[in-house]
């Protein structure tokens, strides 16, 4: 009898998941330690993604997938995560509408490994100006919800996040100069005496033809 060593299979292992949801796009980022080999396609009525992993197991990661779209996502309903046919994991996008989706590999780059990054795009980008005009409807309701004359609402902080609490600063009194009062004397107002040091008289005497040195100053 002669025995024959098969190989044993060894699956893909997602290392991480992550999503970014953003107004321009939603990103969807695989890691794995070597590329995944994968097709995607898109369905209508209902709008989907789907993409397949070939040779990935289907392992906590991918199935905490799905908990990781907020319900505030704008391009991204939900998600579903299955194994589809043996050696190939199936993870389908419900959309909220139709979708331009962009799907590449990343190459190991600083901490992070392989990658499979999806973008999904709006089929009709948003013009940037209308959105700029436009109110967000957060901040509408947040309006509305507030009492009349009362303060605005304050955004709230995730638990785990840590707050710097800055102190405040005390309150520097500076002295305050004296005032400095100046008396101008101005000459010909009424009820204003100007200052007189001495008495000077000017007469004017008329010429008589001829050279003139004019009226001369008798001494005192």
């Amino acid at each position: 009898m002669l025995l024959v060593a098969m190989p044993v299979f060894s699956a893909e292992k997602i290392l991480a998941s992550r999503v970014w949801p953003a107004q321009e796009y939603t990103r969807v980022t695989l890691e794995s330690a070597r590329p995944v080999k994968h097709a995607f396609f898109s369905m209508a009525n209902p709008d989907r993604l789907v993409i397949d992993l070939e040779g990935v197991d289907l392992d906590n990661e991918l199935k905490g997938l799905p908990a990781k779209i907020g319900d505030a996502d704008p391009y991204i309903q939900a998600v579903r995560v299955a194994v589809n046919r043996p050696n190939v994991v199936r993870v389908v996008f419900d959309l909220r509408g139709e979708a331009k989706p962009s799907v590449f590999p990343l190459a190991p780059a600083g901490e992070y490994k392989n990658r499979l990054v999806l973008d999904i795009y709006p089929a009709k980008p948003a013009d940037p100006l209308l959105a700029l005009v436009q109110p967000r409807p957060d901040a509408i309701s947040e309006i509305a919800a507030a009492p009349s004359g009362g303060p605005a609402p304050q955004a709230s902080v995730p638990a785990d996040t840590q707050v710097a609490v800055i102190p405040a600063l005390p309150v520097v009194k500076l002295p305050v100069p004296p005032t400095a009062t100046v008396t101008v004397t101005r000459p010909g107002v009424k009820g204003e005496k100007p200052k007189v040091d001495r008495l000077v008289i000017v007469a004017i005497d008329a010429g008589h033809g001829g050279e003139d040195p004019g009226a001369r100053r008798s001494p005192r």
